[in-house]
């Protein structure tokens, strides 16, 4: 349903941020996303002009989302999954699933080495710590943040805690008690604040979250590895997710990675529901380039 007329050239429209913030409305944010979903440049086009014609001032970025969505579903369903990222991010908790566990696994599929939920003692007090990563760089202290709320962002407190868990570890490594760490590392399904950023700039804190750092981002680390979770996928519905969060089959590629009559037989799915998450999951991530990227993944 249209939300209202694209304004006259030289006015601006105002958008609403889940945060409750308004930005000018961008087009270009909508054609890189859409590409980075992998849709055809023409199609693309296509779904800038539309969402023009459609937003008005006030509109939120949710709605801009939906209508997106909805015009790249209509002509290429599995850009419209890949596009829909970081609203399948916000599905994991829900699913079974826990972000510091798919993190490591995105970590993993990077080259790292990782330990979910290790507890360490530090100079004063034990800490149980989200990931343990370690690769040719440097040993890191993780902390994730995941919120399934929409505008909400790492703010002040959380860094601040991660610096101080940080702190008492690097104290307690001085005299054995654990092992040193290199640097702490704060990571978010969402966004961080500017405070969060100024601060972890100045004590070289490492940052990953929606967006930032650009190059080195949430979706980047997930999408240049084809790395998506198996809530991206449409076709599944509530058992379906129960089933795989049960079977541990978390990613894409995991389910990629079985023939069928082995994920019928470790998820209880029925044939005809698990063909639909078969179908969908392939045109996410092919199997000729998941094979590339990742040896394991035999179909």
């Amino acid at each position: 349903m249209p939300i209202g007329p694209f304004l006259s050239m030289g006015q601006v429209i105002l958008v609403r941020k889940g945060s409750g913030e308004m930005e000018p409305f961008d087009p270009e944010k909508v054609r890189s996303a859409a590409l980075r979903a992998g849709a055809d440049p023409e199609l693309v086009e296509k779904v800038v002009a539309n969402v023009r014609n459609r937003v008005r001032n006030g509109v939120s970025t949710h709605e801009i989302y939906k209508i997106v969505f909805s015009l790249l579903k209509k002509e290429d369903e599995a850009s419209a999954s890949r596009f829909g990222l970081k609203h399948a991010l916000f599905k994991l908790g829900p699913a079974g699933f826990t972000f510091e566990t798919f993190f490591a696994e995105v970590l993993r599929e990077h080259d790292y080495k990782t330990e979910l939920r290790k507890v360490l003692q530090g100079a004063a007090i034990n800490h149980e710590i989200d990931i343990v990563a370690e690769d040719k760089s440097g040993r890191y202290m993780i902390e994730c943040k995941y919120h399934n709320v929409i505008g909400l962002r790492c703010r002040a407190p959380d860094v601040l805690y991660t610096y101080a868990r940080f702190l008492d570890l690097l104290e307690g490594a001085e005299s054995g008690k654990c092992p040193k760490f290199d640097a702490p590392w704060l990571v978010t399904n969402t966004k961080f604040s500017s405070d969060v950023i100024a601060y972890a700039n100045h004590k070289k804190i490492r940052l990953t979250g929606w967006g930032f750092p650009s190059e080195r981002s949430l979706q980047h680390l997930i999408e240049s590895r084809l790395l998506y979770p198996v809530t991206i996928l449409n076709s599944l519905d509530k058992f379906a997710k129960t089933r795989l969060a049960e079977a541990n089959l978390m990613m894409v590629k995991d389910l990629l990675s079985h023939s069928e009559k082995e994920l019928l037989q470790i998820t209880g799915i029925p044939r005809n529901r698990m063909n639909s998450i078969l179908t969908e999951a392939n045109a996410i991530a092919p199997m000729e380039v998941l094979e590339k990227m990742h040896p394991e993944v035999h179909g």
